[in-house]
């Protein structure tokens, strides 16, 4: 359990350094875009795959 919240909290500081750049900016805002859609028509597993995706974008955003 700890683990998993100290991954969502390093998760989180990335989120915070890739809205710096115009780059992550763009890519959050598309990403939180598809997890919106994929609530609206209310899919789990398609809010989950975006939301991964939204991570691991925003990952090789920041390693960059």
């Amino acid at each position: 359990m700890f683990v998993k919240i100290m991954k969502m909290l390093v998760a989180s500081t990335h989120m915070r350094y890739a809205d710096g750049c115009e780059q992550g900016q763009k890519h959050i805002i598309q990403g939180h875009q598809n997890i919106l859609e994929a609530i609206k028509i209310k899919s789990p597993k398609m809010a989950h795959k975006a939301m991964l995706e939204l991570l691991e974008k925003s990952m090789q955003i920041i390693k960059k």
